[in-house]
């Protein structure tokens, strides 16, 4: 209701600025076409975006009214049945939570930059074929490009694990945590993640790792966050993620997974945790 009133204060304040604009360009001469026209223009495109973004929220009035009836219907309980049958929990890496979290994230980016290294061999070989006179040109071109390949490869990997990097500079016990991480139940969607063990529960998406203490959790639930995209000021699109949603004394954490996951998670920290 909030983002309306402030979308309706703009529209209204824009709207004056292009009367006065026009009143400005008709004092000055302009022709009147330009006059008339290109502020209708801009007027037109801000109600357009204006009632779009109106229409779209309430929409999300209806979404957020229907989310709980949504996953407590017989229907959905029923395949969450089936999921939860055949499902078992990922598992750590027995090299440690260190090499485990640097292989989860690298696992997020490692099909494009192996997609993108072999794009530039491909085209190197074509290049160097068609413009290279000799056999020894050829090879140390090709050396020299693959090379460079490859640092640009590495270089990628190094930057999605600066996360974990982070993560270990803050000063947490760090022995607690991998002793909880190595035994937890892991499960993981898209960039995010959440390791359940018996002392902390970490969660984790593609720019931070959190880890909370088990003790210091009050409660948990299912979440469903909407996020709105803006081009210029204007509206353009909103979209919904599952998430969940973790209550301590002090923070507020979410972390999204699929909705299969977050009913798993949420029954595992309520009866095991809470």
């Amino acid at each position: 209701m909030n983002n309306l009133r402030k979308s309706s204060t703009m529209l209204i304040i824009q709207i004056v600025l292009s009367i006065i604009t026009s009143l400005i360009l008709l004092l000055s001469g302009t022709p009147l076409i330009i006059v008339f026209i290109a502020p209708a223009i801009v007027i037109v495109c801000l109600l357009s975006s204006y009632f779009k973004e109106k229409k779209s929220d309430k929409k999300a009035g209806k979404i957020v009214d229907n989310f709980n009836n949504y996953f407590n219907s017989a229907e959905w309980r029923k395949k969450y049945a089936d999921y939860i049958q055949n499902y078992k929990f990922e598992k750590a890496n027995p090299k440690g939570m260190k090499y485990d979290l640097k292989k989860r994230y690298r696992k997020t980016i490692f099909g494009f930059l192996i997609f993108c290294e072999t794009i530039i061999v491909i085209f190197t070989c074509y290049i160097l074929f068609s413009v290279a006179d000799d056999t020894k040109n050829r090879v140390s071109s090709f050396i020299f490009l693959l090379l460079i390949g490859t640092i640009i490869f590495y270089s990628g990997m190094t930057l999605i694990i600066r996360p974990v990097k982070n993560f270990y500079r803050e000063n947490y016990d760090f022995s607690t945590i991998e002793n909880s991480y190595k035994n937890g139940k892991i499960m993981t969607y898209k960039k995010s993640g959440i390791n359940i063990g018996r002392d902390y529960t970490i969660i984790y998406d593609e720019k931070r790792i959190f880890p909370i203490k088990n003790i210091n959790i009050q409660y948990v639930e299912r979440s469903l966050v909407r996020r709105k995209t803006y081009y210029n000021g204007d509206f353009t699109k909103d979209k919904y993620f599952n998430k969940l949603y973790i209550k301590t004394y002090m923070w507020e954490y979410t972390v999204e997974l699929n909705e299969y996951q977050i009913e798993t998670a949420i029954n595992y920290l309520r009866k095991e945790i809470l």
